[in-house]
């Protein structure tokens, strides 16, 4: 599951902070010029908060939707889903399950950082990714455009596929297709941008749940 866990980080961060003209103009020269400017306005961003629905297909098989909330700051986050919470100070991270009262702490390792920056996806997204313009189509009477995104280097998954409502120029869904044939289904139902947030609202403390079991692997 934590796989999915950094791959929902992954893709809420490429979904949030995808600019209009990238997939107005992906298919023409100027994608690299726009990701680029819209690395430079995510850094305006105080902080960030996304809630989204995931779910998986396998073999023709849908998973029951699953909701959850993910809020960022510079390079600390907390992701609540599924009756887990992960928090990241940038230094460490906790991974809370709220059923078993049982709590693993991990140090933030620096080779993570793509996955929870996304300053840095957006600006290197050329260096990593294959961009290509699909096809248009409707879905519910809106026109969507079909864009992929394909990894260069090697990676557990072979394409990530954003649908764009024409009309409003914002991502509807996106799908990331594995290479073991499941599909990971994302959809944005709330973006909310520069919170207000507590000096400690990144930081797990254990001692707010009594009786919990702390695994420290750091």
């Amino acid at each position: 599951m934590f796989k999915y866990l950094k791959f929902i980080i992954f893709v809420i961060f490429v979904i949030s902070c995808t600019p209009i003209p990238l997939f107005a103009q992906l298919n023409n020269d100027n994608a690299k010029e726009d990701l680029t400017t819209l690395a430079q306005k995510y850094k305006t961003f105080n902080s960030l908060k996304i809630n989204y629905a995931f779910c998986i297909e396998d073999e023709g098989k849908t998973s029951p939707i699953q909701r959850g909330e993910l809020i960022f700051k510079g390079n600390s986050y907390k992701l609540t889903i599924d009756h887990q919470e992960i928090y990241c100070d940038g230094t460490n991270i906790w991974t809370y399950l709220t059923k078993e009262n049982e709590v693993s702490i991990y140090l933030y390792e620096e080779s993570d950082e793509d996955l929870v920056n996304p300053a840095k996806i957006l600006s290197s997204w050329d260096k990593n990714y294959n961009a290509k313009f699909i096809r248009e189509e409707f879905l519910d009477g809106k026109k969507l455009r079909v864009i992929d995104l394909t990894p260069i280097h090697r990676k557990s998954y072979y394409k990530i596929r954003f649908f764009v409502d024409m009309a409003k120029k914002e991502v509807v869904k996106i799908y990331v297709y594995e290479k073991d044939n499941t599909t990971l289904q994302y959809t944005i139902e709330k973006f909310t941008t520069n919170m207000s947030l507590p000096s400690n609202f990144f930081t797990f403390n254990p001692s707010g749940h009594k009786g919990i079991q702390i695994n420290d692997m750091r």
